[in-house]
């Protein structure tokens, strides 16, 4: 075999080696922090201010993860009215498995959530609410075991 046919093997087998490879990285699954990642990125300052908001009530909104039971309670202030909010609860390494709930509070400002069909590991909480003046977040990680 001369040269001139190993040089065209080479070129063509680095040819195949390329296709394969674009055609792998086509492929790959990327998964952003969130589908509407720039809108959220635009509107980060109400984020900021919400974040506020929440610091500055008097009592916090209490987060509590009863492993045993296999659910979450989300316990607001008795002095908070709230009009409307939604729970997230965001997986940090898997986008599909975010959930997302509406606010239904309990005579007690209180909501119930179960875990059992909630995947193990690190969870990050995000809740957003209104009262009649203000709009409020908060967020905290939380570990399933």
């Amino acid at each position: 075999m001369n040269w001139g046919s190993k040089i065209t093997i080479a070129f063509l087998a680095f040819a195949m080696f390329l296709g394969v490879l674009i055609y792998r990285v086509y492929q790959a699954k990327i998964h952003l922090v969130a589908d509407d990642y720039y809108e959220q990125e635009l509107a980060y300052q109400e984020q900021i201010d919400k974040l506020e908001n929440e610091q500055a009530l008097e009592k916090s909104v209490d987060i509590e993860l009863k492993s045993e039971l296999k659910i979450l309670s989300i316990r607001f202030p008795k002095n908070l009215a709230i009009e409307s909010g939604h729970l997230e609860l965001y997986r940090p390494s898997d986008a599909s498995l975010d959930r997302k709930w509406k606010l239904k509070l309990d005579q007690d400002n209180t909501q119930i959530l179960s875990t059992k069909n909630l995947a193990s590991g690190l969870w990050q909480v995000k809740i957003e609410w209104r009262d009649q003046s203000n709009a409020y977040l908060k967020q905290e990680n939380l570990y399933l075991p």
